[in-house]
């Protein structure tokens, strides 16, 4: 049991910790990072359209990069000549921004979700506003001093970011609630979509509203400023992956996998879904899908002898029940 954590010996074990905490989580998002460049680099050749949310996407994919980047430079500092104050301003408008960034694509989410909503857009539009005031505020407080002993930049003064992270975790929270609300008094009989909302953006809010939650929890305790920070820095990374991938998974949910014999889902208006009769393939089987192309072949695929057949989709009574607005709200967004 720590009885002073800001005696020396217990201060220098702290950043220590601190430091073991950002290479690990530079790592992490590193992988992270490299494994979904593809989707990164599907809009630089014109494969996706870079509306508003890919822009908020690619900008909080980018700024988690620098800040973690910055971050190792800081924990590596060998020379006492290093302007600590400076980069320490740059880390913070880094880490800040990709954090608002983040945040713009959860409130898209809960708008889109909620059949842009008027209520919904004013009140998490002004929560966004006041969080950036936050974040400005934040920027301009924090303050640095060079560690010898640790070859580190450390940051001070974490007491003046405590509202910024509390703020976070409110509006994460009230989306999160919002999300949840909304789905839940939505027409489960949608199938895929509610499926893939409650597995992914349930579960991706609930991590992203826990993370911010457990480092609120330390930076109101400030037990000392290296034990204040080291949470913030994974608030950081499982914010950025988990608002990175429910975007990335809305986006791809609308387009048919190279790997996967299915249909695009159909959702911007509310259309049902084309039908094809069934094709009988061999005498060992028949095959019955529904999927929404014009033309599609059965190809031999080592496992069942398919022959190749052509055929038109024809009209279907079978629809996905999916409030038309929503549905319409949130494929516009992606």
């Amino acid at each position: 049991m720590v009885k002073d954590w800001n005696d020396p010996t217990t201060l220098y074990m702290s950043g220590r910790a601190f430091i073991l905490v950002v290479h690990t989580c530079f790592g992490i998002y590193l992988c992270e990072f490299l494994a979904t460049l593809g989707f990164d680099i599907s809009f630089v050749r014109g494969k996706r359209p870079l509306n508003v949310a890919a822009v908020f996407y690619l900008l909080a994919r980018y700024a988690t990069l620098a800040a973690l980047v910055i971050g190792i430079r800081i924990c590596n500092a060998l020379t006492p000549d290093i302007n600590c104050v400076t980069w320490n301003y740059v880390l913070h408008a880094c880490a800040y921004g990709c954090v608002a960034f983040t945040s713009a694509l959860l409130y898209i989410r809960v708008v889109a979700l909620s059949g842009r909503n008027t209520f919904v857009k004013v009140f998490l539009g002004l929560f966004y506003i006041a969080y950036w005031v936050f974040v400005v505020l934040g920027i301009y407080m924090s303050e640095a001093v060079y560690v010898p002993q640790l070859f580190l930049c450390a940051a001070t003064n974490l007491r003046a970011h405590t509202l910024n992270t509390l703020v976070q975790f409110a509006f994460d929270f009230t989306c999160l609630c919002l999300m949840m609300f909304y789905l839940a008094r939505g027409d489960r009989r949608g199938g895929s979509l509610w499926m893939f909302l409650v597995q992914q953006g349930v579960v991706y809010f609930a991590c992203i509203t826990a993370g911010y939650l457990f480092a609120s929890v330390f930076l109101l305790l400030n037990l000392n400023d290296a034990v204040s920070q080291a949470p913030n820095v994974f608030a950081l990374l499982i914010n950025a992956v988990c608002a990175t991938r429910m975007q990335r998974g809305l986006a791809e949910f609308y387009e048919p996998s190279a790997g996967r014999s299915m249909g695009r889902f159909d959702l911007r208006m509310g259309a049902r879904m084309p039908s094809m009769p069934s094709a009988a393939s061999s005498a060992r089987t028949a095959v019955s899908v529904a999927v929404d192309v014009e033309k599609t072949e059965f190809v031999d695929t080592g496992t069942f002898a398919m022959k190749k057949v052509q055929m038109q989709s024809q009209p279907s009574t079978t629809s996905f029940d999916v409030d038309e607005e929503k549905s319409r709200g949130l494929v516009e967004e992606v």
